[in-house]
């Protein structure tokens, strides 16, 4: 994964290996017992909770998959798990996304989300990343992305801030037509509001074609 952490510039790149965790998903119990817990331990309420670097992954009864982890499908869904922050992790999709590794590809990074078609139009093809902010404010976020779809014409992508909670934002991103799928360009900036900590930006397919996505950038 290519990832560079500027004061200004932050790569957050599709990793393949971040798709799903080796370390099983366990209840300890609520409360936390120890408190603070390791990897992949739960019930936590809060980042105060898990050991040093670890978060809180709170999954809002979602039953979600937990970064890092296996086996969320074994443990009740409105159970919060402590798990490792990493740059980026997708669900395995039913429809739309692969991963592709072509060295030719022109992407950065080991691998980037190649998308063909989406019967369902986002509602089972969609990626995640884990971003984590210091001070709450605004910051530009793009995508890299090719979109060789010339006779469907521009497309949109549907970007969701912290989904789910309180601050949920939604915003459209228009993927116009490149020239091919080697010709990678970055949507326009979109100013969103991230506050300090983690923070999850989703996105899904709007239409049934979509673009291939690289990485989210964070910054200029």
């Amino acid at each position: 994964v290519a990832t560079a952490m500027e004061q200004k510039k932050i790569d957050y790149c599709i990793n393949i290996d971040a798709l799903i965790g080796d370390t099983p998903a366990h209840f300890t119990g609520n409360p936390l017992d120890p408190n603070p817990g390791g990897k992949c331990e739960g019930d936590c309420d809060s980042d105060l909770q898990c050991e040093g670097d670890l978060r809180c992954w709170q999954r809002s009864g979602s039953g979600g998959p937990i970064p890092g982890c296996s086996g969320h499908e074994l443990v009740d869904s409105s159970t919060d798990f402590c798990y490792e922050p990493k740059t980026s992790w997708i669900q395995p999709p039913y429809f739309g996304y692969g991963i592709d590794s072509t060295p030719s590809s022109g992407f950065t990074g080991t691998n980037y989300l190649d998308h063909s078609t989406d019967s369902e139009y986002g509602q089972e093809s969609w990626a995640e990343w884990v971003i984590e902010v210091g001070t709450n404010g605004l910051y530009p976020l793009s995508l890299r992305y090719s979109q060789s779809e010339r006779s469907k014409g521009d497309m949109n992508v549907e970007m969701t801030i912290n989904e789910g909670t309180d601050d949920e934002q939604v915003y459209t991103i228009l993927t116009a037509c490149s020239h091919g799928t080697n010709d990678w360009r970055y949507t326009k900036y979109t100013e969103a509001y991230l506050y300090a900590g983690a923070n999850r930006v989703k996105i899904r397919n709007m239409q049934e074609y979509g673009a291939n996505i690289d990485h989210l950038r964070v910054g200029k």
